[in-house]
């Protein structure tokens, strides 16, 4: 990728950032270009013979101009996700925490702002603390924390970002409600059932169905077992990496084989030594298991089938 200019800002070290890890994404058809002092060219393919130039700004830019120009009220911006870790493509979007001094109730936005996607979370501090701690916490995937502990902060850090930060921390370091027994078998139960489903698939595409299920619930299943946080569909791969590369390297090879090669052996392998520890397949569960605090969401689908 190069390396960013000597004695750069850090707004400029993220824009060269974000240009490189765009040119490396960037497919035959597309090309990605610094334009200016905060401008990216992005060239499109579009035909044999013909071209489609996007001028976007940085995303420091484009974030400062979102603040002006749709949130005057807002304290900070946090700019979080795949471009500011410097793992964006030219399809990504910008992730943002908008913090505002008081609001009716938090709420999301999606819109388009000058090329750029862009998910806008709109919080004040009390709605902010609510969703940490009432939302994302017992969900198990700390999505709003994470953007705000490791957010850059827009337009500049200041005392209210940094009290944020340590209670995106707290929630962090807390970790999710660990699973109770009810927790683990309603799991074992919906992941068995998916590869009941897998052993001996009618066609191809049915393969594929039950296995991109049982994906999520699978790794889903080993990092909240261990008292972990877990992730949501693309960044499941990175947070199983993170824990245990080996695993996801296990991961991986199983499911290629599912979905290339019609075999499911390698997953029913995996899924067999990861819910061993907890008693293995689950063929069995009782009406109190299963409808304790509600049935699970892992379930509902299956039950539905």
């Amino acid at each position: 990728m190069g390396h960013p200019p000597p004695n750069k800002s850090t707004s400029d070290v993220l824009f060269f950032i974000c240009v490189s890890e765009l040119q490396r994404a960037g497919s035959s058809r597309l090309t990605v270009e610094r334009g200016g002092p905060e401008t990216i060219v992005i060239m499109q393919q579009v035909g044999a013979s013909r071209m489609r130039k996007s001028v976007r700004p940085s995303p420091i830019k484009a974030v400062l101009d979102i603040g002006r120009e749709r949130f005057g009220g807002a304290k900070v911006i946090f700019l979080a996700g795949s471009v500011l870790r410097g793992e964006g493509t030219p399809y990504s979007d910008l992730d943002i925490v908008v913090i505002c001094k008081r609001l009716p109730a938090a709420y999301r936005q999606s819109f388009i702002h000058e090329g750029w996607p862009v998910e806008a979370f709109v919080h004040d501090p009390e709605t902010l603390n609510y969703f940490f701690w009432e939302v994302d916490r017992p969900s198990g995937v700390p999505s709003l924390p994470t953007m705000v502990m490791e957010g850059k902060a827009i337009p500049k850090e200041n005392q209210l970002s940094r009290s944020l930060r340590v209670l995106a921390r707290a929630v962090i370091e807390a970790g999710p409600p660990k699973w109770t027994e009810p927790d683990i078998q309603r799991a074992r139960y919906a992941i068995t059932d998916l590869c009941d489903d897998i052993r001996a698939p009618r066609n191809h595409a049915e393969l594929v169905a039950s296995a991109s299920r049982l994906y999520d619930l699978l790794a889903d299943f080993y990092l909240r077992s261990r008292g972990r946080w877990s992730a949501k569909s693309k960044t499941l791969p990175r947070k199983l990496a993170e824990v245990d590369p080996a695993l996801a390297k296990r991961f991986i090879k199983a499911f290629d084989a599912a979905f290339s090669a019609h075999s499911s052996s390698l997953i029913l392998q995996l899924s067999e030594n990861l819910l061993k520890p907890y008693g293995g397949f689950c063929l069995t569960i009782t009406n109190s298991t299963l409808f304790q605090n509600g049935v699970s969401p892992c379930l509902r689908n299956i039950i539905d089938d």
